[in-house]
């Protein structure tokens, strides 16, 4: 009987041998994993706080952006319209100097670019 109780024994002490290190390797387990849910959650609670202000700087530099091509936009049909006067100024100040010299509207219109209308006009006006 002895030798049964004994068995017995070293049996259940074989048994919580080998259970305690799987608790114990279980409960380390458990542990991480809490711990990387944890980490997730603070995570997506970084990330969704930082949404909002990623997407507002974003939408501000849009903005900046936005500004800066229309500005420059605004310029560059202010230089076109300055182009245009000047290169009008010049073809009338050319068609003009044409039709002191003599020559028909046709001459002037090819040469300057105006239409016959307004070379016919000009040279009329600058022979007298």
């Amino acid at each position: 009987m002895y030798e049964i109780e004994l068995i017995i024994a070293i049996s259940a002490v074989a048994a919580l041998t080998a259970a305690i290190p799987a608790t114990f390797f279980m409960a380390r387990r458990q542990k991480a994993q809490a711990k990387e849910i944890a980490f997730q959650s603070v995570r997506a609670a970084h990330e969704a706080m930082a949404a909002p202000l990623v997407l507002e700087a974003v939408e501000a530099a849009d903005r900046r952006q936005n500004d800066a091509m229309s500005e420059a936009m605004s310029e560059l049909r202010q230089i076109r319209a300055e182009v245009e006067w000047l290169s009008g100024e010049r073809m009338i100040d050319q068609a003009v100097n044409l039709a002191r010299d003599g020559l028909d509207a046709s001459f002037i219109s090819r040469e300057t670019g105006l239409t016959m209308d307004d070379a016919e006009t000009i040279s009329r006006f600058r022979r007298h």
